[in-house]
């Protein structure tokens, strides 16, 4: 039975237990304090050209990541092949299903809000992947590119090890790492900036007028309006020629883009930032510096080393 003299006794021992785990956590607390505004920086990073395999600047570049939504760079890619081995062209469309409308429901994903039976050209498709991040609109390309998402995520891995990116594990086609099951850990998609790197370079080589023309989206259209891109590395550098961004809490601020002055054309990769503009104040910086030692025909420095100096394959 309990009396309240021994409900008062349970009350003061939580109290005191509560005390103690407040002091002996607040250090803890301090020391993983996030950082201010304009300080965070990226866990791994890159920048290179794709055409002289010549990298410029990096990081940790063979740190495994979570990819978060860089995974709808692949998505998009094999919805070009997809279109390319069928004779079809960017009015073709495909059907939103009940799965793809169900599959992110609820989550605090992107996504474009489609409702089961509606109908997207390829264009729209490709503009809300790039300009909204649209995870029902992955799952509906997984679905109408392989029968099925686990087909499509098989043939994800499958192109991305073909591409020599091994240590790229693709768990869906969104990258939002949904649990398999209730009492399951999130199956999160991991890679590295190398990784990330070559699949870039595999993109822009596979479709270079497709990628230049949908990686650089900054609107999509939804029930008949177009809305306006939040939060894109191409609104923000002026020599931005395309890009993808992914967020998780888990992965913070992911970043691939790609930058053009005159012939040059750069790559830049950017894991794990924990604010968003840093990533790009970041990506611009480095995409500059870069640039002004092709403009200054710079010779080689320590830091300029070939791609496969940088990211040697396995074997090597």
């Amino acid at each position: 039975m309990h009396t309240k003299k021994s409900t008062k006794l349970a009350q003061a021992f939580w109290a005191a237990a509560f005390s103690l785990t407040m002091a002996f956590s607040a250090p803890v607390e301090a020391a993983s304090k996030r950082p201010e505004h304009g300080e965070s920086t990226p866990k791994a990073f890159m920048v290179m050209d794709p055409y002289t395999q010549t990298v410029y600047s990096h990081n940790n570049p063979k740190k495994i990541w979570i990819t978060a939504s860089l995974n709808k760079a692949m998505t998009l890619h094999l919805l070009f092949d997809h279109m390319r081995n069928n004779d079809e062209n960017m009015d073709a469309t495909l059907v939103i299903s009940d799965k793809a409308v169900r599959y992110l429901k609820g989550y605090s994903a992107s996504l474009l809000h489609a409702k089961a039976g509606d109908v997207l050209t390829y264009d729209q498709a490709a503009r809300a992947i790039i300009a909204k991040s649209a995870g029902d609109v992955s799952y509906a390309i997984a679905e109408h590119v392989s029968g099925s998402h686990d087909a499509f995520v098989k043939r994800m891995n499958e192109t991305a090890k073909s591409w020599g990116m091994h240590k790229t594990i693709f768990a869906d086609a969104s990258g939002f790492a949904k649990r398999p099951s209730r009492y399951k850990p999130r199956a999160y998609s991991t890679s590295t900036a190398c990784d990330m790197a070559i699949m870039m370079t595999k993109i822009m080589g596979a479709h270079p007028s497709l990628y230049s023309n949908y990686f650089s989206a900054t609107d999509y259209e939804h029930n008949g309006k177009t809305h306006q891109g939040n939060g894109l590395f191409t609104d923000f550098y002026d020599h931005a020629e395309g890009q993808k961004t992914g967020y998780l809490n888990a992965s913070r601020n992911n970043l691939v883009a790609t930058a053009r002055m005159g012939e040059w054309q750069l790559i830049g990769v950017s894991l794990g930032t924990y604010w968003r503009r840093d990533s790009f104040v970041h990506m611009a910086d480095h995409f500059n510096a870069a640039f002004n030692d092709l403009k200054n025909d710079a010779a080689p420095s320590a830091t300029h080393r070939k791609f496969y100096e940088t990211c040697p394959t396995p074997n090597a």
